[in-house]
């Protein structure tokens, strides 16, 4: 037979559902949730009877049966409902219903009811026709019907609603292990469906067989056995086997529903307890390999209480300072650790615990053998929930071949450090000869250059004047000789005149008198007053007034060297038509500035001179200048010009 079951509420659905999935007989073609959704899937499906609850909305299930009678003559109704009230059995009857079975009794009476219409007889509680004499008004009945209806549907909504969004699976049995109902939990968990395992066996679906493979015999079920005793069981651990075969660790609770003292179904709440199985199985994995760890390696791996009392030692550790696990605890960690250094340890302990940070110190432990061992300690703070410390946990590394390595290297680094003082005092005194010789060398140069320029001036100049001389008396009387003699006449003392002047310049240039005789100053503008005619490059000359006065002879000639080397080297490379000569005094120092605004220097010069590293002559020759006083020079080159910048500190006053 197809039926059709009809009631707005889904668990009541559920329960009849199950109640007819027992007789084999019968064949659930559909569910409609009102009057009006029975009305039109009757005309759709054509059952052979149809379960129907009377309070629903949209349409109530005494319109909806005389609406299906008159469509479908053929179809049987059951009517299923709370109301026990004579009045409301003969509405019932008079709609043209064939059964009336009350909702408390459904689990007793709907299959006897079923198979009484299916004869074609009627069916009735007996009791519910016993006083047949008393009328109800039916809409009054109706009335208090629907007011009990919607209690009860809140009452389930508010169930429903905890039951679907449980995070745990739920599921519900009747008395024979069947399944009733399942939360969709429950069906995430197991991978069925509600409609799937709608009055199957929970053990037989779900519970057959053990991990291992052997198989589970109903009798030792531990959810039937709260069935068959009636006691229910708490927190218990076991496996429930998923669609796809695979066992699902679990933790469940189940317990029996009873009536009338009997237990007519059961309630088992389960949750997947995969995790919680896993992360104590890698705990426990973890404990192993960490052993076998720490037995296994050459670090001192130990675990102490919040006293400093001794939990664990490795056999490591315990070889290296003589003692047993038992000896080690006994005696505690100041018997192994150095005294002298008890209070620092305790002071980094007591550091750790104030910020939180694992603690890290080089200390000597006592070895077998009676001397002190170096190790490289480390630990960390094991605490509770509350933050209480329960245990220090660490190693001890093994680093006395470091330390006899570290004091190999100091040996070594002082020893290679005395020879590298050594080169470089004899380096220091190299380059003190060098730079001593170089002084002498310029010194040398300087006064060679005068000794020329005097015997220039002296001898070659003296003879050149005296000729220019004798040969004024020959031009005072030149009316005597003919054309071509006075010709030759005037060329030789135009002659003498320019080679005076060039004997005379060139004596300047080696060491210009002015030097000596008047000062710097003078020599500088003397100088540059001759650049500008001799190269045409216009020079400004921008000397402090004054800044010659009291300098040392050989710090005067420096700074003229230094400047006439550098207007050399403009007029020779640089193509600037113009130069610029700057000197300025402090009571510390003299700085000179020459520049030019032309091409600057090539690249591969710059990077030299970047490097500290001056190039030609005339730089080196200009460094060594500024040395000599313990002074420094610059050199700033780009596509603009060049800039060279020398500083001379003054000597004291003293």
């Amino acid at each position: 037979m197809r039926i059709l079951v009809v009631d707005d509420h889904e668990v009541v659905r559920r329960g009849i559902c199950s109640v007819l999935a027992t007789e084999s007989s019968l064949t659930l073609c559909g569910e409609a949730v009102d009057g009006k959704d029975a009305v039109e899937k009757a005309r759709v499906l054509r059952p052979d009877i149809i379960v129907m609850d009377i309070t629903m909305p949209q349409m109530n299930g005494l319109d909806a049966t005389r609406e299906i009678k008159r469509l479908l003559p053929d179809t049987e109704i059951v009517i299923v409902s709370q109301h026990e009230a004579p009045e409301m059995v003969r509405q019932a009857f008079n709609a043209g219903a064939r059964a009336y079975v009350v909702k408390s009794t459904v689990a007793k009476e709907l299959l006897a009811a079923i198979a009484k219409v299916n004869k074609g007889e009627p069916f009735v509680k007996a009791a519910a026709i016993a006083d047949a004499s008393h009328s109800l008004d039916p809409a009054d009945v109706l009335q208090r019907s629907a007011n009990f209806e919607k209690a009860l549907r809140v009452s389930e909504e508010r169930f429903r609603s905890a039951m679907t969004n449980m995070a745990e699976g739920l599921v519900m049995l009747d008395a024979q292990g069947r399944i009733t109902y399942m939360n969709p939990a429950a069906e995430a968990l197991f991978g069925w469906s509600f409609t799937e395992l709608l009055g199957q066996d929970i053990h037989e679906k779900t519970h057959y067989q053990r991990p291992n493979g052997s198989p589970y015999a109903a009798i030792d079920c531990s959810l039937l056995r709260v069935l068959r005793g009636g006691a229910p069981v708490r927190e218990q651990e076991d496996f429930f086997i998923r669609k796809d075969g695979t066992f699902l660790p679990v933790v469940f609770s189940a317990s029996p529903v009873k009536t009338e003292g009997a237990a007519g179904g059961m309630v088992v709440c389960f949750r997947d307890d995969t995790k919680r199985r896993q992360a104590e199985e890698a705990l426990r994995q973890s404990e192993r390999i960490y052993r076998a760890i720490g037995e296994s390696i050459d670090y001192g791996v130990w675990i102490c209480d919040d006293q400093g009392r001794n939990v664990y030692a490795s056999p490591s550790f315990l070889q290296l300072i003589g003692l047993t696990q038992q000896e080690c605890s006994e005696y505690g960690w100041a018997y192994a650790m150095d005294p002298e250094e008890a209070n620092a340890t305790k002071e980094a302990w007591q550091k750790c615990v104030r910020e939180g940070n694992p603690w890290e110190r080089e200390t000597r432990v006592r070895a077998a053998e009676g001397h002190w061992h170096h190790v490289l300690s480390r630990g960390v703070p094991i605490r509770d929930s509350q933050g209480k410390i329960l245990y220090w946990a660490g190693i001890n590394l093994d680093i006395q071949h470091r330390k006899e390595a570290e004091r190999q290297l100091q040996q070594l680094v002082e020893t290679l450090e005395s020879r590298v003082s050594e080169r470089t005092l004899e380096l220091q005194n190299a380059t003190a000869k060098l730079r001593e010789l170089t002084g002498k060398l310029l010194q040398t140069q300087d006064e060679e250059r005068r000794r020329i320029a005097r015997e220039l001036h002296d001898g070659v100049g003296q003879l050149v004047v005296a000729m220019s001389m004798n040969l004024a008396n020959i031009v005072s009387e030149k009316e005597k000789l003919s054309e071509q003699a006075r010709q030759n006449l005037e060329q030789n003392q135009a002659l003498i005149e320019q080679a005076s002047r060039e004997i005379r310049t060139m004596s300047h240039l080696l060491h210009p008198p002015l030097l000596d005789e008047v000062g710097l100053d003078s020599a500088l503008r003397w100088y540059i007053d001759g650049f500008c005619d001799r190269s045409k490059v216009s020079v400004e000359a921008k000397l402090a007034s004054g800044f010659s006065e009291a300098l040392p002879r050989d710090m005067a000639l420096s700074i003229f060297r230094i400047v006439q080397e550098s207007l050399t080297n403009i007029h020779r490379h640089s193509e600037s038509p113009t130069a610029l000569v700057q000197i300025d005094r402090s009571p510390r120092e003299i700085t000179l500035v020459v520049a030019d605004e032309g091409k600057g220097m090539p690249t591969q010069i710059q990077s030299k001179i970047s490097s500290g590293e001056l190039t030609g002559v005339g730089l080196r020759g200009m460094r060594e200048r500024v040395r000599q006083f313990g002074g420094h020079l610059d050199v700033h080159s780009n596509g603009h010009g060049t800039r060279l910048v020398a500083v001379l500190p003054l000597p004291s006053a003293g």
